[in-house]
């Protein structure tokens, strides 16, 4: 089950602008393994990364309208032969349980 934080309620074009969720445990720590290489999928990685905030137990994420359209691309336009890939399917399922 994944947890809604936050949203901003300021809205562009009918888009959602930014949101919080905590991540699931498991999504949390494959997605926290260290990164090698460089290219966009690294760089957002890296990025996403470094947004990542610990509260007591739980894993939080924000992420902008720019990365959720990026984390859907990376996760679904590349196949699923690479592990980055499969960091971001974790994050993309979660966003598709938010219906986001």
């Amino acid at each position: 089950m994944v947890f809604l934080i936050t949203t901003d309620t300021r809205r562009l074009k009918s888009d959602l602008v930014q949101i919080t969720f905590v991540l699931s445990y498991k999504d949390a720590e494959v997605f926290k393994r260290p990164v090698n290489g460089i290219g966009g999928m690294q760089s957002l990685l890296r990025e996403l990364q470094k947004q990542m905030e610990q509260r007591d137990n739980d894993t939080m994420l924000m992420l902008s309208k720019d990365q959720i359209k990026r984390i859907k691309q990376y996760a679904t336009k590349y196949g699923e032969s690479g592990g980055f890939q499969q960091r971001f399917q974790g994050i993309l399922n979660s966003l598709e349980e938010l219906r986001i």
